[in-house]
């Protein structure tokens, strides 16, 4: 970048648009404190011929003597416009992650070193990635509870999907769901029969566990 050898002028590179120094300084001390950037070249601005303005260069904007603590809102902002502020909910605190790897995460992890805490971007919801077996996050649960089935050994009817968990007795079970009127077997999750007539249940209790067991053995509990 080269700037005209006259000291008292500051030129945009891009346009050549030239300006008082002191003038300039100003402007972008405007711009700065109203937290606007990039900065635009303020001639390219006010010609409406210009359809793409000229952004006033960096190494330019050094150059300008501007005061330590509007310098400091410079460089915030300038990292801002390319990331975005990230808010963790472990450690309360906001800083920024790049803006692309943001909009391409599904699952958000603080880059804080001393937090690393990961939540889902959707939902908001921790994810424990750390926990080995830890089932893939659903925003509805869905995949955590059937993860949670199958450590339980709970089983659902198949009429109508209702879950259950046998704590003792047989293995025939009877769904309590209004008017579903489902029997299934635990043991494999098979329907047996979907009546209220008792000779019909019977008939197909007799059938089912004519091949499975309709009580478990001390095996199969071990």
């Amino acid at each position: 970048m080269e700037l005209t050898l006259n000291t008292d002028l500051a030129m945009v590179e891009y346009c050549e648009h030239k300006f008082c120094r002191e003038c300039f300084l100003q402007y972008l001390l405007s711009k700065i404190r109203d937290r606007r950037f990039p900065i635009a070249c303020p001639t390219c601005m006010s010609d409406k011929s210009h359809a793409d303005p000229s952004i006033i260069e960096y190494s330019l904007i050094e150059q300008m003597n501007i005061p330590e603590k509007d310098f400091q809102i410079l460089e915030e902002l300038m990292l801002s416009s390319h990331g975005t502020p990230v808010h963790c909910i472990r450690c309360s605190r906001t800083t920024l992650m790049d803006r692309e790897e943001y909009q391409e995460c599904t699952v958000v992890t603080c880059p804080l070193p001393d937090c690393v805490h990961s939540w889902c971007k959707k939902c908001s919801q921790t994810i424990d990635t750390d926990v080995p077996g830890t089932p893939k996050h659903s925003c509805d649960g869905t995949n955590e509870f059937e993860s949670l089935m199958r450590e339980k050994g709970w089983k659902a009817c198949p009429g109508c999907n209702t879950n259950f968990q046998k704590i003792e007795g047989c293995n025939h079970m009877t769904c309590l769901s209004p008017g579903c009127n489902m029997h299934f077997c635990y043991r494999c999750g098979q329907a047996i029969v979907q009546s209220v007539i008792g000779r019909e249940i019977d008939d197909a209790m007799k059938e089912h566990y004519g091949s499975c067991q309709l009580f478990e053995v001390e095996d199969d509990l071990d």
